[in-house]
Order: C-alpha cells, then structure tokens, then sequence
C-alpha cells in the first residue's frame, strides 16, 4: 500500500526520477489526449518511426492523433469520421503498408443494430489524411473488420503487400466480399461476390503465400480455403473442405499465421473435426498438422482467444482443448506433427472452464508471455518445463509488451486501486511493481497512473499515464548503467541505476570503471553483464547470488556470495573476458572464451558442462574446491586445461579430483603428489596415436586394445613430483580387442609408450587404472600389452616452403632406391629424381598450377611399392586443402603455410569427434573409428578459420 505523499515528497520524487521516466508531453486536455483501449486491439500501429492512435473527441467522433515520441510530434491529425447521432465511434484496425497507413473506422448509427466502417490512409500529415471508401451502412450481423491480424502485440501484419490490402468490404448488393485497395478511392474496389447474392462470403484469414493471397470465405455449400491474385478471375478455391461447414475454423481476428513460409489456419473435415492445418499454397501441399483430439468432434479451437498463433523465433503457439468437455491448453508447434506438442497440463493450470484468457499474449525471442485465468502471469519458452506461472498474486493484469525482452503491463499491487507499471523478465523475483508514476493515496485508496498504450520508438519504450499534473506521454530509457548514487552502492537500489530499475536476466547491465556494487542480503540478475576494467562486483554473504543468465564481460567477483552462470531458457553462459572469482556455481552449459579463476569454490549442479574451449580453469589457494559428478564436470574440448594449485606436501594432500572430460564422456583425473607443492593441470580429448609432439599427436591412431582417449596432464615447474595419478573411462571409449583384465597404465616419454605392470581395471562402468611413482608429466592413456598400431604405410608428404616443394616419406625395410614421379593429371607420372636409401627427402622446384607426386620403392628383390598420392596447387590462394572430401577410412590435410593449425571434426550433431594440432605439410588423418556420415571441419590458425563439410561412406 503506498503512503500518503505530501506536496513536498512529491516534489522530491518528481526531482529524482523526473528524468527517467521523462515526460514528454502534457497531453491531457489537449485534442492529443488518447482514448483508453487495451493493446490488445491493437489500436495503437507503428508506422515509419510513428504512433498513430485514437484521441479523445467530446462527441462520437474518431479523431486521429500520432506522436514520434517528441513533445512536437505529438500532435491531433484530423477527424476520420463518426457522427453526433452515434452511440459509438472509433479506430477498429490499423494496418502499416509501405508508404502509409491504413485506417477503419466503426461508427454505430442507430442503437448497436446497424454500423458502417470506413476505410482511411494516412501519412502521418492532416493533409495526407484521406478516406478511400466509406461502406454502406448494414446490420452488425453483416460486419466483419476490414483488416484482419493487425494487432501491435500479435506482430502480425500479412494481409498487405506493399501497398495493396487485402480484406473483408461490404456493400449491399454484394454483402461481405473480398475487396482490396490500393490506397486510391479508384483503386478500393470489389474482387470478386464469391457466395452471389447480398449474402456475403465473409472472407477472412489473409496470409500472403508466394505471389497469392490466401484466405477463407464461405460460397453457401462450405467453407473453404481459397486463392487470389487480385483479379476476379484468379480468385478460386485452393482446397474444398467438407460441405455443410459453414463455420470455417480459421474465422476470427487471430485465426492465421505465417510461419516458416506456410500458412497456419483452423479447418473442420468431417473425419478429423476442427484441427489445425497448413498449406503452402497447393492443394497437395495443404495438410492437417495434428489430430490433437482423434475423431469427429475435433479439438474445438478457441480463436477468439489472444494466444492463437503468435510466434517466437522457433514456435508457432496456439490454443485448443482436447474436447467439449476438458478445459483449454497452450500448444506449440515446429511445423511438424512430430514437434507439436502440449505445453501446459493440470499441474501448471493456466486456464477454466472457458478457456485461457485474452487478457494478452506477446512473444519474445525465445518465448512468449502471456495472461492466463485469474489475471496470472505466464511464460514458456515452447517446452513443458518451460512453461510455467510467474506470478500467480496479480490484479487487472492487461496490456502486455515486450522492452528489451521484458514484459511490461499494467497491474495492481492491491485488489482496488493502484494500477501501475509493472514489469517481468519471467522469474517471480523479478516481476514487481516497476514505476511508480502517481505515488500517495486519497482516502484510503492509492492513486492509479493507468499506463496505457505502450509502444518503443529508437530503443525508448513510451506510454500514456496520468499523475497529479494529469495525463502524459512518458518516455522511459532502459539504461542498465550502475551509477552508484545511493549511499552502500547496493546493487537491489533502484536508484543506483539509470533506468530506475535493477536489471533482470533479459538485461544487459553496465558497471563503469572504478564502480563497485555491491549484493548484501537479495539476490541480483543480469542477461549480459559488462564490466569496465577496474570495476568488481562485492557479494556480502554467502546466500547472495548473481546470476548471469546469457554473457559475462567481466573482471572479478568478491566477497562470499556465489556468481552463478545460469541461462533459464536452457542455452549457453558465455564468460568472454578473464573473471577471478571466490564462488562459482554452473548450471547446464557455460562455454569460457577467456580464463575464469577461482579462488574458493567451483560448484557444478544441474547437468552442468563448464566448457572451456582453448581457455584455463584456474582453482587457487590451498583450500579452493570444486564438485563433481558424472554429470557435472569441465569440458575440455580444445587446448585449455583445468589447473589447481597447491597440490603437494604443505599444501593439498591427498586425492585432488580434476573432474574433466569431453562432450561425451566424463573422464577425471585423481592426482595425489607426495613430492614438492606445485600446480597441476589436466585435459583430455577423444583419440589416442603413436606419437605426439608436446601434445601434438604426430602418429598413427590406435585402432585395438586400448582405450580411445588421452589424458594430457603437466606440472607447473619441472622436477620435485612424486604423483599417483588415476585415470577413469567407459566402457564406451574401450577399442575393440581391448581387455580390462590386463589393463596397463600408460605414459608417454617423448618417444614412445612406456607401459606399467599387467593389473585388472577397477570398477564398474566406469573403470580405473593407476599409474604411481610418476616423476615427469606428459600425455598419458590405458592400454592392453598387445595393442596394435595400424599398420605404418608407406607415406609420402609434402609441404611448401619458399622456394620449393619439399617431399618426405617414411622408409621401407630391404628398400634399395626411391623414385620420385610428377604428374599434372594425377594419371600420367614422370620420373624426376631416384634417391638411395635411406635418403627419405628430396626438393622440387616450385611450378605453377596443380602438380601430383607419388614415390616408387624398389626393393632388393625387385618388387616394386607405391605411396600414396600427395598433391599441392601453387597458385591457389588458400593454404589448407582437404582430400577426399568422401572418403572410407582416412583423408589428407594439406597445410602449405607456415606453422601449425588446429583441426576440429563435429559430427551431424554439433558434437566434437576429433581435434588434432597439425603441422605444415601433409597430414594423415585417420577416420576409421568414424560411422559413416556428414562431418564438419573447422580450421583455426590464429584469428582464421575455414570450414566444410566431408563424407565418411
């Protein structure tokens, strides 16, 4: 309840806030003053940079008014009808064409038994203001809008095609027909009398499809989808649905949508009943989508409702029950039987026994928001576990709109007066009372601003509301800068931020250099957080949070509170700039672009993948933990490493659990060091070869009798360690042939594998093995004492250097001579130079265009060998070339420049199956441990990288 406010607290709150929201324009009392009609109707329209909306008039009459959001451009237009005699007159539709506006008009003439609607453009000037046709007066029986689908909130404007509308005109000779204009009189004109007679057809659901016009119209027999392209003769029916059907399910002012690039619409068949369908634009292709409820009866849409068909960026929503007799739900739908699927159940009721409300519904990016039974508050994000209540307490909850991807709407914090400003960004904590904008209360009863009309103009969201001083149109900047003008710096005040607001996770919040807020005692939100150098963020207590719902441009986190990287729509936390921290909890997926440093606590929870790409994961201290599961753990998917400190005598003694592993597998590291106090590090990754150069693999691949995984693990400062390292895998990542009974422990010693003691792995899926007395660090894996390498194929490779092709092979035993062949067809090979062995290199001159080499090996014996075939194209720019691109068990990278690059392969699904560090030349690349399929290939040289596709058969 607010407090009563004297003049003095009203002067001061005006002197604090004036500017935020600012008022632009007096309107009250002024032929600017706008007519209270709820969003919903849409009565407010946007076009080029203006609002265009309906002002008060003393009398029936329907004056247009448009404001650009400045004090000057927000002015009265002119009269577009209505009339003295009238009990009603008002804007019905507004529909944004390219170079203006178009306007209807209803004004009831004799009681609300007989009306007329009238058809205007305008430009947003009083002499651009004009009425193309004005309809003959009929019974209300007769009328439907002139321009269907065009609410603001509903973002649905597809009956317009530059210029030219499309809609339902009446005359009385004709009754309601399909008519169209051009924005001329001469150019307002009937299409077609589809039902002949004054009847009306009733033409309704307008959606552009290709060069058509679609809509529905009833001919007297059924009601049908039919097909225009403007001219009597090109307007026929598209599909004929069962006769007798003269309610057309897609009837009313939400019955249709365009959704990736189909038309959604309500049908009725005699075999399905009322269901949604689609078409695009065929007869063939026009299809039901979902029998949602089986049988004759159909699922009984309720069209007139708000939520019928409003989309966000990957759903098309809409409402329907399942029959006659069960309440109504919230569907969504990917265009696909399959992915059409009902959102809310009994559990998260958000409807009666008539339906959801159409309070008002608006989609965001990623969801839409809506009102649902006893003025609730919902959102969904197209998943059932999405979709739930916000906020269950609201009052006279209406007027919904989207501002930086928050809601905002009118509500009341008590059941009879106080209607405000409020605003959601679909957590409960953050759905309250936004704006005060008349403070204090008269007789016990808090005043009411009643904003109304909300629209955003050049990133500013705009509304009417009264206050003392009486009507106003206010301009409101979402500026999420901390400015720290409040005493305590306390992140919850209001008044520390430009926008009068703390930011919620649809926020992108701005803490300037030097600034310091601080969270004591509630928890605080951010979408995107920017931090300039020098700034922090100080969490007093240790149930204080700070979530970061999408991107952290950070620089350090103090105190005992927990920064906790959440995304609440199920996507990716992005960290993308060095952050030190005392407490971090992950939740589901966190991708690190820069190093995170850690000094308390690192906690994993909720399926947690801390991604750390080419990054590091640093725990300091002695005594900094981190949890871990086989659920939640770090994701070492590049060159990035997961490093702890202090490991060893005086520091941490024990098992230190480094809880790593790749998209697919979690694989820790258990280190215990009896030796000297030092940091370590850990990563691992798919595959496991024959050599490595540092952690560069240089070899073959092994394809039997050990485990496909490599466990990179290093020491701060050389010597002085004496480690017992363990080692966990699944049975999934086992080679064939391998054996667990005699499983080995495995440690690269710069040249070769140097294997522990025969032991039998412990556990159970997973299993272990362990390595003790380990002294030097480097890459290490799990092997049986007789794993195969592949076989070492007589390989030639070639790298280009400055001014030659420099050719390399490996040799063969009893080899006598090596003859190297050219070709520029890959066909017809010449010799060019034979080489003793073991001579294994030779230099050819560089040549233009693309030139083949192979190398002939003549034995002692006489038998003759062939290599495999390396080509280069020396004048083509690009210096990394992938060959085959369809291959069976191997390719080739082929690296001309200088220096090294890192090649990634993702399969169909996104998922990292191999990394491997290449070098110049020719590289082979074995596949064979692939299915067969589509991969993706990155290549990253520095800043660079090139990507495609190849085949595995």
């Amino acid at each position: 309840m607010k407090l009563f406010t004297s003049f003095f607290g009203l002067i001061l709150f005006l002197n604090v806030s004036a500017q935020n929201p600012l008022i632009v324009k007096t309107v009250g009392g002024t032929n600017a003053e706008p007519v209270f009609i709820s969003d919903s109707y849409g009565t407010n329209n946007t076009w080029n940079g203006r609002v265009f909306y309906q002002a008060k008039s003393t009398t029936p009459n329907i004056n247009l008014a448009v404001t650009d959001g400045t004090s000057a451009g927000t002015v009265f237009l002119k009269n577009i009808g209505g009339a003295s005699a009238a009990l009603y007159a008002g804007i019905s539709q507004m529909v944004a064409a390219e170079n203006f506006i178009y306007i209807s008009t209803l004004t009831y003439v004799s009681g609300f038994s007989t009306a007329r609607y009238e058809l205007w453009k305008s430009d947003g000037t009083t002499n651009g203001t004009v009425l193309l046709k004005s309809f003959d007066v009929t019974t209300t029986s007769q009328i439907l809008p002139i321009a269907s689908f065009t609410s603001r909130t509903s973002q649905r404007i597809i009956n317009v095609v530059g210029d030219v509308l499309y809609f339902a005109g009446y005359d009385a000779i004709n009754g309601n027909e399909i008519w169209k204009s051009d924005g001329t009189p001469g150019g307002t004109l009937l299409i077609k009398n589809i039902r002949p007679g004054n009847a009306g057809s009733f033409p309704q659901a307008f959606c552009k499809i290709g060069s058509k016009i679609l809509f529905t119209a009833y001919d007297g027999v059924s009601a049908d989808l039919w097909q225009t392209d403007g001219t009597e003769a090109g307007t026929t029916v598209l599909k004929d649905f069962s006769p007798g059907n003269n309610q057309f399910g897609a009837s009313g002012e939400r019955g249709v949508a365009l959704y990736k690039g189909r038309m959604y619409f309500y049908a009725s068949e005699s075999a399905s009943g009322t269901e949604v369908w689609s078409t695009d634009g065929t007869e063939a292709g026009t299809n039901l989508l979902i029998d949602a409820n089986p049988g004759a009866e159909g699922s009984i849409p309720s069209i007139q409702q708000s939520l019928t068909f409003i989309q966000d960026s990957n759903y098309l929503y809409f409402v329907t029950r399942a029959n006659t007799s069960s309440p109504y739900h919230v569907w969504r739908t990917d265009g696909t039987a399959a992915g059409t699927i009902q959102l809310t159940t009994a559990a998260n009721a958000v409807y009666n026994s008539n339906g959801i409300s159409s309070l008002g519904s608006y989609a965001t990016a990623n969801g839409i928001y809506f009102v649902g039974y006893s003025d609730s508050l919902y959102k969904t994000n197209g998943t059932v576990a999405g979709t739930m209540r916000v906020e269950k307490k609201l009052n006279v909850t209406r007027g919904l709109f989207i501002y930086k991807d928050a809601a905002w709407f009118i509500a009341r914090a008590s059941n009879l007066t106080d209607d405000e400003a409020w605003r959601s960004d679909g957590l409960p904590a953050n759905t309250n009372e936004a704006l005060d904008i008349y403070p204090g209360v008269l007789n016990g009863l808090a005043y009411s601003s009643s904003p109304f009309g909300y629209f955003e103009l050049n990133k500013y969201l705009y509304f009417f509301a009264k206050n003392a001083t009486g009507m106003h149109l206010f301009r409101y900047n979402g500026d999420m800068t901390f400015n720290g003008s409040v005493a305590g710096g306390k992140w919850s005040d209001s008044a520390n931020w430009n926008s009068m607001i703390p930011p919620g996770i649809t926020d992108t919040a701005f803490i300037n250099a030097g600034a310091t807020p601080v969270i004591n005692g509630s928890n605080a939100y951010a979408g995107t957080l920017n931090m300039q150098s020098g700034s922090s963020i100080n969490l007093i207590n240790s149930t204080d949070s700070l979530f970061i719902h999408k991107n952290l441009q950070g620089t350090s986190a103090t105190g005992n509170g927990v920064v906790v990287f959440r995304n609440f729509n199920g996507d990716t936390v992005r960290s993308n700039a060095p952050f030190t921290a005392g407490n971090v909890n992950a939740q589901g997926a966190v991708s690190l672009n820069s190093n995170l440093t850690i000094t308390n606590n690192l906690n994993l929870t909720s399926n947690a993948r801390l991604i750390i790409n080419n990054n590091n994961l640093s725990l300091g201290g002695t005594s900094s933990t981190v949890s871990n599961s086989t659920n939640n753990y770090v994701v070492t998917n590049g060159t990035g490493k997961m490093s702890i400190a202090n490991i060893g005598a005086g520091g941490r003694a024990g098992n230190v659990i480094f809880p790593i592993g790749s998209t697919l597998n979690y694989n820790p590291v258990t280190l215990t060091n009896a030796g000297t106090m030092d940091a370590f590090a850990a990563r691992t990754q798919p595959g496991i070869q024959n050599n490595y150069s540092g952690e560069t693999p240089s070899g073959s691949s092994y394809t039997t009798g050990a485990v496909n995984n490599t466990w990179f693990i290093t020491e701060g400062i050389a010597g002085g360690s004496n480690a017992i390292i363990n080692l966990q895998w699944n049975a999934t990542q086992e080679l064939p042939g391998f054996n667990r009974s005699v499983s080995q422990f495995g440690h690269y010693n710069n040249s070769s594998w140097m294997l522990s003691t025969i032991a039998p792995a412990t556990g159970a899926n997973p299993y272990n093995v362990t390595g003790a007395g380990i002294t030097s660090f480097s890459p290490f894996g799990v092997f049986n004492n007789g794993a195969v390498l592949p076989l070492n194929p007589f390989f030639l490779s070639l790298r280009k250097s400055e001014r030659n092709i420099i050719l390399n092979w490996s040799n063969l035993n009893n080899t006598t001579t090596y003859t190297v062949e050219r070709s520029t067809d890959a066909s017809s090979f010449k010799q060019v130079a034979v080489q003793a062995a073991p001579i294994n290199t030779y230099a050819d001159a560089l040549l233009s265009g693309k030139i083949f080499y192979r190398l002939k090996a003549t034995a002692v014996d006489g038998r003759i060998t062939y290599s495999n075939i390396v080509w280069i194209n020396n004048d083509e720019k690009s210096s990394t070339t992938i060959y085959p691109t369809v291959f069976t068990n191997h390719f080739i990278v082929q690296l001309n420049a200088a220096g090294s690059i890192l090649f990634q392969l993702l399969n169909a699904n996104g998922q990292l199956v191999m990394a491997k560090q290449l070098v110049a030349g020719t590289n082979y690349v074995d596949a064979s441990v692939l299915v067969a399929g589509v991969y993706y290939y990155r290549l990253i040289q520095g800043p660079a990288v090139n990507s495609g596709s190849i085949i595995k058969k």
